[in-house]
Parts: structure tokens; sequence; C-alpha cells
């Protein structure tokens, strides 16, 4: 891939998170989705395969993402959120705050994981879903449509 279409390099910046070297991005494009400039300094990941040169997804702030976790499509991924294992973060999602999606987790569509909220497992919040404060979705749980799952909620295995 030629520096005419990445999106991104990868900077010398580097620091050690859960014994594995992360490295600060930079933006080597406007990214105008998430108002990023080029040259902009964005959030951590381990490679490049964990966030697409393709489409306007980012990741900004002390968020992480790392392992074989893959952010794309328009997913902005922000804050001191971390996304980790094999888990996925696409389309419009968001993740931000001190929010952990790992496994094989998955937040599509225009879902939002927000504040101290946890989805891990083969967990899936998608639609319109949004999960919040410290609520905990797990195991083969799939948060959709229009849900709201907030403070203290921890779904194993249930459908809403």
């Amino acid at each position: 891939m030629s520096n005419n279409t990445k999106k991104y390099e990868l900077t010398d910046e580097t620091k050690m998170f859960m014994g594995r070297r992360v490295y600060r991005i930079r933006a080597l494009r406007d990214i105008p989705y998430y108002n990023v400039k080029a040259g902009d300094l964005g959030g951590w990941i381990e490679k490049n395969s964990n966030l697409s040169h393709k489409g306007s997804c980012w990741i900004s702030g002390s968020a992480l993402v790392f392992g074989n976790a893959r952010i794309s499509g328009h997913a902005l991924v922000s804050e001191f959120a971390w996304v980790s294992d094999d888990a996925r973060v696409s389309g419009h999602a968001q993740v931000s705050g001190d929010s952990y999606i790992y496994g094989g987790a998955r937040v599509s569509r225009y879902a939002q994981v927000f504040s101290d909220a946890e989805v891990s497992g083969c967990a899936r919040v998608t639609g319109h879903a949004q999960v919040s404060g410290v609520a905990q979705i797990s195991g083969i749980a799939k948060i959709s449509g229009y849900t709201w799952i907030s403070a203290g909620t921890y779904l194993f295995g249930a459908i809403a």
C-alpha cells in the first residue's frame, strides 16, 4: 500500500501494555468525519491490521487496540477504551470512556459502548444499542435495536 492510500502511520512512540508493545499512530491524511487533520496523533495499536486504512475509522486519545482486534468502517475508539483479542468494532460504532471490548465480541452499526462498560465473549452489540456505566455484556448475549443497557447491569447469554 502506497503512502497516498495509507490513512496513518506508526510513530516511534511506543509503550508496553499488558505485555505487548503498542505504537502511537499519526494521521497521514485528513479524516473529516472525526475532524482529524494530517499530522494529528491518534491512539495506540499493536500492528497495522488493528486499524483499517479504508473508511473513516479512527483511534484517538489514549485508546488502545491490540491482539487480533480490528477497527473498520467509520468506527471510533476513543478516550481510554481498549479493544483486544479477536474483537471487532465496525460500521459507525463508537467505543469510549474506560470501556473494554475483548474476546470475540462485536460492536457494529451505530452501537455505542461508553463509560466503564465491558463487552466480551461472543457478545454482539448492534443497531442503535447503547451499553454504558459499569454494565457487562458477555457470553452469547446480543443487544440490538434501540436497547439501552446501563450501570450495574450484567447480561450473560441474553438477548435484549
